[in-house]
């Protein structure tokens, strides 16, 4: 007697049943619980403003000769090392070189003054540069001079 084992059509019908509720039910266990949406807040009505919104930024437009972000921090802010909050907010200005017609803004929470730079300031705030004066000191030595006053020229004794 030869015993044949041959999967019955009921048989197979079965196991895809069962794996498919076993798929739908570990499917449903994975998935988080959805928390449920709290019910809507009335807003209370927008009252209209009586005030714009304040500006953000004083602007100063370079106008005078030898002005810089750190004469313009200082003149509006008080402070000399300012310059660099200021270049901050100028991303598109190079700090190191601004040029008439430049527009600055300054964070209104920085500024000391609003009247225009003068340009005494501007003056005042410049390293001064040395300066060649005609007569001699400790930077310039003495020219030899003739009995006719013509100054000499060649080499300078520097032994003294």
């Amino acid at each position: 007697m030869k015993i044949s084992i041959r999967p019955s059509r009921f048989l197979l019908f079965i196991c895809l049943v069962l794996s498919f509720l076993l798929i739908g039910c570990a499917a449903k266990q994975a998935e988080p619980p959805q928390p449920e949406a709290p019910p809507p807040v009335a807003a209370p009505p927008a009252a209209a403003p009586e005030q714009p919104a304040p500006v953000a930024y004083f602007v100063h437009t370079v106008t005078l000769p030898g002005e810089s972000l750190s004469i313009i921090a200082k003149w509006y802010t008080g402070d000399l090392k300012n310059w660099e909050t200021l270049a901050w907010h100028n991303p598109t200005i190079n700090p190191n070189r601004i040029f008439k017609g430049d527009q600055i803004q300054i964070p209104r929470d920085l500024l000391v003054r609003e009247d225009a730079m003068t340009q005494e300031f501007v003056d005042e705030s410049q390293p001064r540069a040395k300066r060649k004066s005609g007569k001699p000191g400790k930077d310039q030595p003495s020219e030899p001079v003739t009995h006719e006053g013509v100054p000499l020229f060649g080499p300078r004794d520097y032994s003294k």
